[in-house]
């Protein structure tokens, strides 16, 4: 295909081979990612959180994934295994840390950060836990937190091998505290609206969360619906205007070698027809 062309972060015209999409947005929500990546890449980026997109596009990649980055970088509070401030927002200017939402959040919120999005089953030890001790427990840091959760909850007996006890209990506060799956349900349906005819989304999730509400909602776009699929012809207007292309892509164990992070990883992709 001819190439196209990209707007620089310099606000000049580069020329781009091989690529069949006029303009590619990045929609990063990180602030360090931002300027990392605008410095190394000759792309057009805006620091925005997916669902405030507003452009036309042929062609959407959503990278789900929390940076290896933001995750090395202690500062921000996504790892467990260092010591930082429990923070775990992809932005820390905007919302509550998590430290905040702890010492905050009612206990339906604590609930569903905990069971719903961590996915933890010792979650009522760990909720219970953090009602009991907020107000004494000051969880400045994220070892401080974590040794808290090893020895005033029942974490470890839901732990499995080669898995970090925090882990879910992590995965739930950062999902919470950045309103990650309410954002992608916002997201996905404004990308469909500013998908071009013809055009490509594309979406890598890590964790099943993420991939059920996705899964579900290209299935809901790309399927006739069940009223209407017996009938002897269906109108157009009622036929599906997108297709799905792939159910899901994992890396493989070649990929995996390089980049063993990408073990949870699936992509899907679909079509505007």
């Amino acid at each position: 295909l001819p190439q196209g062309e990209i707007t620089s972060n310099t606000n000049k015209k580069c020329p781009v081979p091989n690529y069949y999409w006029k303009v590619l947005l990045k929609v990063k929500r990180d602030s360090d990612g931002k300027v990392k990546s605008a410095s190394s890449v000759g792309f057009w980026f805006e620091h925005k959180s997916y669902k405030d997109t507003g452009k036309k596009f042929d062609f959407i990649l959503a990278d789900l994934g929390v940076s290896s980055m933001q995750i090395d970088n202690p500062d921000r509070g996504f790892s467990y295994k260092v010591d930082g401030p429990l923070d775990l927002r992809m932005n820390p200017e905007k919302g509550l840390s998590a430290q905040a939402f702890l010492k905050t959040a009612s206990k339906e919120a604590l609930v569903g950060a905990i069971r719903d999005a961590g996915e933890e089953p010792q979650w009522r030890s760990v909720v219970n836990g953090v009602l009991a001790h907020r107000d004494t427990e000051t969880w400045d840091t994220t070892l401080e937190f974590v040794h808290f959760l090893e020895t005033h909850t029942a974490v470890n007996r839901s732990k499995k091998p080669g898995i970090h006890a925090a882990t879910r209990v992590f995965q739930g506060l950062r999902i919470a505290v950045n309103q990650e799956l309410e954002h992608l349900q916002i997201g996905i349906k404004k990308a469909f609206e500013t998908l071009t005819k013809q055009g490509i989304l594309a979406i890598i999730t890590f964790h099943s969360l993420e991939d059920r509400i996705v899964k579900e909602i290209f299935r809901k776009y790309s399927e006739v619906d069940k009223n209407l699929s017996k009938l002897p012809f269906i109108p157009e207007e009622y036929l599906p205007k997108y297709r799905v292309i792939s159910k899901g892509i994992v890396a493989t164990d070649s990929e995996l070698e390089v980049n063993s992070r990408a073990h949870s990883a699936r992509l899907r992709v679909l079509e505007r027809i």
